[in-house]
């Protein structure tokens, strides 16, 4: 088959799975023609081919705005994955990304303080504190409402269905 050759330019030829092998080992298969057996492979020319499951290893993550199983499509055994979660690059220089597979984070603002840095009050003018705050001492209050665990504390996002091959 020359370099330049487009997808176009190939017959596929519908079989089922007995007859490819039959014309595999008759020799009749074309190097020019693909193949499409009722098993969902796809084979090209003499030297066979691989199946939609070739594609998709076991641990393959497939990603689709449709609520499909993957299954259905390519066979094997597929479930949801990351759900509720985003997808982050393992990253061994980071312990927090270091593993294949670890979860963290949380969606929930964490309870935090602020520390903050004010006046004494010298000349006569009254001490001003921030409201809510409490005095720590040497002039620095603490503001310790950030965080009750219902604040949002997303990314903009948008929701795609995960399939992970398990079998």
């Amino acid at each position: 088959m020359a370099t330049n050759t487009k997808i176009n330019d190939f017959k596929i030829n519908e079989l089922t799975e007995e007859q490819y092998k039959e014309a595999k080992a008759n020799n009749e298969l074309n190097e020019d023609e693909l193949y499409l057996t009722t098993d969902d492979s796809i084979s090209g020319g003499l030297d066979g081919g691989i199946s939609l499951l070739d594609v998709y290893p076991i641990g393959s993550i497939y990603i689709s705005v449709n609520d499909i199983n993957p299954s259905k499509y390519f066979g094997g055994t597929w479930e949801r994955f990351a759900n509720g979660r985003c997808l982050v690059g393992v990253d061994t220089t980071q312990e927090e990304f270091n593993t294949i597979g670890k979860t963290g984070g949380s969606k929930y603002l964490q309870a935090h303080t602020h520390n903050l840095k004010g006046s004494s009050g010298t000349g006569g003018k009254a001490e001003t504190v921030p409201y809510g705050a409490t005095s720590t001492g040497s002039d620095m209050w603490a503001i310790e409402s950030f965080g009750t665990g219902n604040s949002g504390n997303l990314q903009p996002y948008i929701t795609v269905c995960i399939w992970k091959r398990i079998s």
